[in-house]
């Protein structure tokens, strides 16, 4: 048996034609699950490295400074009181 789109051929040897139909159509799902569990999973790990970035300081988005009380957007190049922050005042990071 084969799946044509994806290429996959089962073949099962035994003595019933029937009985090897059955075989091979299950273990046809089979592997076609695996597959696509295995796409699946490449794709959001995939997706998963993109958005964290490299941990490398320039990936940084905001710096909360507590000792100086301050906050910074590194994108936008604004900054803004610590207390503000905290408090939602969020419209200088917009």
């Amino acid at each position: 048996m084969t799946h044509l789109p994806k290429g996959i051929t089962v073949s099962i040897d035994g003595r019933k034609r029937k009985s090897n139909e059955r075989e091979a159509l299950k273990e046809l799902e089979r592997r076609l699950k695996e597959q696509d569990s295995f796409e699946q999973k490449t794709e959001i790990n995939s997706n998963r490295k993109e958005q964290v970035g490299k941990g490398m300081r320039g990936d940084k988005r905001r710096t909360i400074r507590y000792q100086d009380g301050i906050v910074v957007d590194h994108i936008l190049g604004t900054r803004c009181s610590l207390s503000k922050y905290l408090k939602g005042d969020l419209r200088k990071f917009r």
